[in-house]
C-alpha cells in the first residue's frame, strides 16, 4: 500500500509538482478504514486519501492530510477547518455539507463467521442479531431509519470489531469499502481469514463524495468537481481504488457471484 504524507504535495506529484506558492487545502478523513483511509505507520494511507490528494492538487492546491478518528475528522470538518475526503450523503449531513460529485462507490459488507452466515435481502434482516458498526458511520437512509431498532454496538477499531465476532460477542459486523478491508483486518488482528465470511449480497451499494461545509470557502466544490470529472475521465480514480482493494488478497466468499 502507498502511503502518504502528512504533507501531500510534492513528494507524490513528483516532476509535477506544484509550485511552493500554491494554496494548501487541508484534508481530513478517517483513521480506520482498512485500504480506504487509515495510518499505516503512523502516515495516512488508503485510497480515499490517495483520491482526494490528487483531486486537491488538479484542482490547484498543495494538499495537507490529516487522519483522526471518524467522528472528530467529521467535526473538524464541521467547523470549515479542512475538507472531508470521504463522505456518503445522507439527509441529515447535507443540512451541514456541501457534496462534490462521486468518486467513487463502497459496498457495506456483512462479516460473519464461517458456519453462520444468513441471508442479506436489505437491513431488516439484521433485526435481532447483534452488530458491530463504525461510529458516526452513515451507511444510507434506510440504516440510519433502522437505528432505534438495531442492537449495534459501535466503534473506532475495526480489529476490535472482528475479535468480537471471533469471540461471538457479536453475530455480524459491517466493513466497507471492499472484501479486501476484511482480509486486511483479519491479518491485523492475528486471525485466520477462514474463520469469517462476508455475505453475497452487500448491505448497501453508497457513493462517496469529499464534502466542504456549508459557507466554507464558495466556489470549492465546483473546483474539486472540475478535477473528479478530469481524474475519473482518465481512469485515476478507477486504478487507485481498485489497486487499493486488490491489496488485501482474496479471501473466502460466503458464496460465489463476487
Amino acid at each position: 500500500m502507498r502511503l502518504l504524507a502528512l504533507l501531500v504535495a510534492a513528494a507524490l506529484a513528483g516532476g509535477c509538482a506544484r509550485p511552493s506558492s500554491a494554496e494548501t487545502l487541508a484534508i481530513v478523513g478517517s483513521t480506520s478504514v482498512p485500504v480506504k483511509s487509515e495510518l499505516v505507520g503512523g502516515m495516512p494511507a488508503g485510497f480515499a486519501v490517495e483520491v482526494a490528494a490528487e483531486a486537491a492538487r488538479k484542482a490547484g492546491f498543495s494538499p495537507s492530510v490529516s487522519l483522526y478518528p471518524w467522528e472528530r475528522a467529521v467535526r473538524i470538518a464541521r467547523e470549515g477547518r479542512a475538507v472531508l475526503a470521504h463522505l456518503y450523503w445522507t439527509p441529515a449531513r447535507a443540512g451541514s455539507f456541501d457534496f462534490t460529485l462521486p468518486l467513487y462507490e463502497d459496498d457495506v459488507l456483512v462479516v460473519t463467521r464461517r458456519g453462520a452466515e444468513f441471508q442479506i435481502r436489505g437491513v431488516q434482516d439484521l433485526r435481532g442479531r447483534r452488530l458491530a458498526v463504525q461510529q458516526g458511520a452513515g451507511y444510507g437512509a434506510p440504516f440510519e431509519a433502522a437505528l432505534p431498532w438495531l442492537d449495534a454496538r459501535t466503534d473506532n477499531d475495526p480489529v476490535q470489531r472482528l475479535r468480537l465476532l471471533a469471540r461471538r460477542d457479536i453475530d455480524a459486523a459491517l466493513f466497507n469499502p471492499c472484501p479486501a478491508a476484511v482480509w486486511r483486518t483479519a491479518a491485523l488482528a492475528g486471525l485466520p481469514a477462514e474463520r469469517f465470511a462476508i455475505m453475497e449480497r452487500p448491505l448497501a451499494r453508497l457513493p462517496c463524495h469529499m464534502a466542504v461545509a456549508k459557507g466554507h470557502m464558495p466556489g470549492l466544490v465546483e473546483r474539486l468537481n472540475r478535477a473528479i470529472e478530469s481524474l475519473r475521465a482518465d481512469g485515476t480514480i478507477g486504478r487507485l481504488r481498485a489497486a487499493a482493494c486488490a491489496e488485501g488478497g482474496i479471501g473466502p466468499r460466503a458464496a460465489d457471484g463476487w
